[in-house]
């Protein structure tokens, strides 16, 4: 879980308080039984649960500013990401949960489509290029599917194979280009029409072997676009998610 980090240097305790009380009383009335039926759409990714997570506890999060907002950051997919939060008449306390939720999503994302963690689902996608077709969780399936209808538009312009080559680099002080042949050996496998997705069966694979995709480019936007819906779930619709350039405003 991202530890939250306080974005104002004010606080206000009887406020806090007050929420406390309101937070457990919103807390009680959500959680009955979701009666909702199961998304069936494989091709989209499932919406974030209706219900909020029980209260975790713990101190207190970032208070509430002077202009009604809460405003908390974190260091996510390998950048900053900050979620600022319009309270109206909601708590502070369920504001802060809601945070706490919409953070966690964006690492739940982060284990799904990190090219740079090695048990995450897109490096066992990529480990098993030239293989069977393999099962994928809804969010890999349509941020690949996603990813495939722009490098059609933009005519292989955007190409997320484009991995293969592009771990060649090292960013390390002193690190030096790497050779012209290992470059011209992986840009063989960069080719987006090799990425075999079905709606149908869910499933999918990297028809050649070695070839690998990274989703740098795209997925900070999507893991934004998903915290941003869970904060609307959970009422608090003014609100703005950034992460390192990537940013929802609603």
């Amino acid at each position: 879980m991202a530890r939250l980090q306080d974005g104002s240097a004010g606080d206000d305790a009887p406020l806090a308080r007050r929420g406390l009380a309101l937070a457990a009383l919103l807390l009680f009335a959500c959680a009955q039984p979701s009666t909702e039926e199961p998304v069936k759409a494989k091709q989209e990714a499932p919406p974030p649960e209706e219900a909020p997570a029980p209260d975790p506890g713990g101190p207190p999060g970032p208070p509430l500013r002077a202009d009604g907002t809460i405003f908390a950051g974190a260091e996510q997919m390998g950048t900053r990401v900050t979620i600022k939060v319009w309270v109206g008449d909601h708590s502070t306390r369920a504001a802060e949960i809601a945070i706490r939720e919409a953070f966690a999503e964006i690492e739940r994302i982060e284990e799904i489509a990190s090219e740079w963690r090695p048990q995450s689902e897109l490096s066992q996608f990529n480990a098993h290029a030239g293989r069977e077709p393999i099962d994928m969780s809804a969010d890999l399936f349509a941020l690949l599917q996603r990813s495939k209808e722009i490098a059609a538009a933009s005519g292989g312009t955007f190409d997320p194979t484009f991995h293969g080559v592009g771990q060649l680099w090292s960013f390390e002080p002193g690190a030096q280009p790497p050779p012209r042949e290992a470059i011209a050996e992986k840009l063989k496998l960069v080719n987006w029409r090799a990425i075999e997705l079905d709606p149908e069966t869910h499933r999918g694979r990297l028809t050649n072997p070695g070839m690998k995709i990274g989703l740098g480019a795209i997925a900070k936007g999507y893991a934004v676009d998903r915290a941003s819906e869970l904060l609307r779930r959970r009422g608090f619709v003014h609100h703005i998610v950034e992460g390192g350039g990537d940013t929802y405003v609603s």
